[in-house]
């Protein structure tokens, strides 16, 4: 049947009714008396009809979408088997419960991937390629796992490998041997050692007996290899012969003496010069006279030795200048002139000054 179209009353300008018309487009009946306020045309596939937004007309529009932001928060609720959430099943809304839900993860098999398990429980068995079943642990992998009887056959192997008994030997290559977990290895001190057991630590000590290199001993009827040892520190008063005998005189050890090892002859001498405590000069005045002059701050005992080497002393004299020093007790050089002369001059003290040691 095909559509038709509806009359309506036409009314005058008095509002008087004037005839019947057909309805045209943009007419519409009010809700009041049963239309739809407003002129309706069809809507899109899965649209609904609901009133507009001013609440005066209906009309097609889409299924509304749930707020879940301005719902009512349940966030604090304890949730029970029983509560009820909406789902779609195939196209179809309606409610299930949590005990539905909760079925359906059970008793399924679900891969995780990337997943944290906190206190996880796992019940039966595991499996899959994560999980080796090797008694020689020949993968060697950093992240799979061995299982409970891989690793007890792989231990129980291990342990079978090792030797029950433990040998021991001494410096002069005596040994014996110890079983492991029956027979007990001990550790004996000796002269001057003692031995301590604390902690699993074996710790050996020595006695007042023994000399070490910070301790202070008293050393008996021992010999001292000096050739391969340094002895210092040991005073002279501690050694038994602490002193030496010199030419009748007992010297200390660390005192001084002087010994004198005879005079030190010079070259021959042409000109004037200073002379030197224990020297001697020969002094050729062939061609001139020589002044000697004698050492200057001399010492008790010094000596100085001349003599005329070319007999000329008698032509062109020999002079001992005396050096602010006395020459036999008198304040003034001394002249040689005598041919041939040899003499010595030792110095005595400040009185008497340079004496004359042969005459």
């Amino acid at each position: 049947m095909a559509d038709k179209t509806p009359l309506r009353l036409v009314l005058d300008g008095n509002s008087d009714p004037s005839g019947l018309a057909e309805f045209q487009t943009g007419d519409t009946l009010p809700l009041s008396v049963g239309g739809l306020g407003a002129s309706l045309s069809l809507g899109s596939a899965g649209q609904i009809l609901k009133v507009n937004s001013g609440g005066t007309a209906l009309e097609f529009g889409d299924v509304p979408v749930v707020d879940i932001d301005s719902a009512t928060d349940l966030t604090g609720s304890t949730l029970i088997a029983s509560d009820q959430i909406l789902l779609s099943d195939g196209g179809t809304e309606g409610r299930v419960t949590l005990s539905q839900i909760d079925t359906l993860f059970s008793s399924t098999t679900q891969t995780l991937t990337n997943k944290t398990l906190t206190s996880a429980v796992l019940n039966t068995g595991v499996s899959g390629t994560a999980i080796l079943d090797e008694d020689n642990m020949a993968s060697n992998s950093a992240t799979q796992l061995a299982t409970q009887q891989s690793i007890k056959a792989y231990v129980d192997t291990e342990l079978g490998n090792l030797s029950s008994t433990l040998t021991i030997s001494d410096d002069s290559s005596t040994s014996d041997t110890v079983t492991v977990g029956t027979d007990t290895l001990n550790f004996a001190g000796g002269t001057g050692l003692t031995s301590t057991v604390t902690d699993n630590t074996v710790t050996f000590a020595i006695d007042s007996t023994v000399v070490t290199e910070s301790s202070t001993d008293t050393l008996t009827n021992k010999t001292i290899d000096a050739a391969n040892n340094t002895l210092s520190n040991i005073g002279n008063s501690s050694l038994t012969n602490s002193s030496i005998t010199i030419n009748g005189s007992g010297v200390s050890l660390g005192g001084s003496v002087d010994i004198s090892g005879g005079t030190s002859w010079q070259a021959v001498k042409t000109s004037g010069f200073t002379a030197v405590a224990g020297e001697g000069y020969f002094l050729n005045t062939t061609s001139a006279a020589i002044t000697v002059t004698l050492p200057a701050s001399p010492t008790q005992g010094d000596e100085v030795t001349i003599i005329d080497y070319a007999g000329t002393a008698d032509i062109n004299n020999i002079t001992v200048g005396r050096n602010s020093e006395k020459i036999q007790g008198s304040a003034a050089d001394l002249t040689v002139s005598v041919e041939r002369a040899g003499f010595t001059l030792v110095y005595a003290d400040s009185t008497q000054g340079w004496l004359l040691k042969d005459k």
